[in-house]
């Protein structure tokens, strides 16, 4: 299954930290960027994008390579309307281009 970069990025887009995701928030072990690492401890599985990126008060441009670094990692997955649509542990998870920006859902 390949996830577009719209999809991941999509303001209604809600971030989950996995297994590996939530060892790293508390053990912090992991080299991540700054503005990865604090996407990371906010990604709760209930707030959308949109949210994030507001209390962040980051423009989107700028955090779109940290949410793609840890989707790569595995340490967050996504959901859309409280399903999941991707995470890195699905066997046929592979990360298409397109948009680098988040905006709405295709």
């Amino acid at each position: 299954m390949a996830i577009s970069t719209a999809i991941l990025l999509c303001d209604e887009a809600v971030y989950a930290r996995t297994v590996a995701g939530q060892r790293e928030a508390i053990f912090g072990r992991e080299p991540l960027a700054p503005m990865a690492r604090q996407f990371l401890l906010l990604a709760n599985g209930e707030t959308p994008l949109r949210r994030l990126l507001d209390l962040l008060q980051l423009q989107d441009v700028h955090v779109s390579d940290a949410i793609l670094e840890l989707v790569d990692r595995g340490l967050v997955e996504i959901r859309i309307a409280s399903r999941r649509v991707a995470s890195r542990n699905d066997p046929s998870f592979a990360h298409a281009g397109g948009s680098a920006e988040p905006g709405r859902c295709a």
